[in-house]
């Protein structure tokens, strides 16, 4: 049974560190995306308040 597994082990490891820079990307692109929002809502707030 173990040696079924080895192959599939092998391969969701190569595969899990292909995808690291993936994870990352997306990881920032959100969170650019929550400080732009952020960011506009405390510009649209100074301005409106002046």
């Amino acid at each position: 049974m173990l040696t079924r597994l080895r192959p599939i082990t092998r391969e969701s490891s190569t595969l899990m560190r292909l995808s690291i820079p993936i994870i990352l990307t997306q990881i920032a692109t959100q969170a650019m995306g929550f400080i732009d929002t952020t960011m506009a809502d405390q510009v649209r707030t100074a301005h409106h308040y002046q």
